[in-house]
């Protein structure tokens, strides 16, 4: 995303924030930045973040099995963003984990991926597609 492929430099910021983390005082000084300004920060960083999300998905091959566990996780996690009262009765420990779309979607997605059958909907892929997953190639039909 940055372009900048050392971890070296992920150590180091993040000793740095570490540091400057000790020093109430600077921690007062980004307390007055305006809130605007705040949340134009906060949207270019969210939007760099997505735009990466997209990229990472056009290089995915599109099966059923994968379009299925997409449209999942992402269909759950907005059903979580925009009804935040959906788990309001559940006990405090569930609303911990599944009060953030982000962690629903990842956590659907991760357990679709286990669950379902690696072979979930060859039928309808192409044959390219069904190479591409690792699986045996696909019985030519005889007419």
């Amino acid at each position: 995303m940055t372009g900048i492929a050392s971890r070296y430099i992920g150590f180091y910021v993040g000793g740095i924030l570490f540091f400057m983390g000790l020093f109430p005082v600077l921690g007062a000084v980004f307390t007055q930045l305006p809130k605007p300004v705040v949340g134009g920060v906060t949207l270019l960083m969210f939007a760099t973040v997505a735009t990466a999300g997209i990229r990472i998905l056009s290089t995915v091959n599109f099966t059923h099995r994968n379009i299925l566990i997409i449209a999942t996780s992402l269909g759950l996690s907005m059903g979580v963003a925009f009804v935040p009262d959906v788990f309001a009765q559940a006990p405090q420990f569930f609303r911990n984990i599944f009060g953030s779309a982000v962690t629903v979607s990842g956590i659907v997605a991760i357990a679709l991926d286990i669950i379902l059958p690696k072979n979930y909907g060859v039928e309808f892929d192409t044959a390219e597609q069904h190479l591409d997953d690792g699986l045996k190639p696909l019985r030519q039909k005889v007419s």
